[in-house]
């Protein structure tokens, strides 16, 4: 089901940022404090594809690496094929650690739609639904 998000939630750590917000004030920081802020809470606020800027699939992927030695000539050369991956590739560079970023949070709803005429109809999609949700 395709999601749908229902809102933007931003917190705050104290009161007077809120009101700064409220006035159209925004913070920005570096992507890099929020991983650092994730580090240090064991997750909190964790999202694991953060700065992350591509992703390869396995299937037909052929990377190869060239490895240099400490005066930069050509040393080792690896190549890496779907048969040595079990899951997707991520890339990402640290460069965008630098780059500000304003972070909030979606509330996400999946698609839905349905349309009820009288009270048993509502009942009905309500119990279904209900169905769903303990089956997952």
């Amino acid at each position: 089901m395709k999601k749908i998000i229902l809102c933007f939630v931003k917190f705050f750590d104290e009161e007077k940022y809120a009101d700064e917000f409220i006035k159209g004030n925004l913070f920005f920081r570096r992507l890099l404090d929020f991983k650092k802020i994730e580090e240090e809470h064991d997750g909190v606020r964790q999202d694991e594809n953060e700065g992350i800027f591509a992703w390869f699939q396995p299937k037909g992927i052929l990377m190869t690496l060239n490895i240099k030695n400490s005066l930069g000539e050509d040393f080792e050369k690896i190549e890496i094929t779907e048969k040595d991956l079990a899951a997707p590739i991520s890339m990402s560079s640290v460069e965008h650690n630098y780059y500000h970023v304003f972070c909030m949070y979606a509330v996400c709803i999946t698609d839905f739609e349905k349309h009820c005429d009288t009270e048993e109809e509502k009942q009905s999609v309500f119990e279904e639904l209900n169905r769903e949700k303990t089956q997952k």
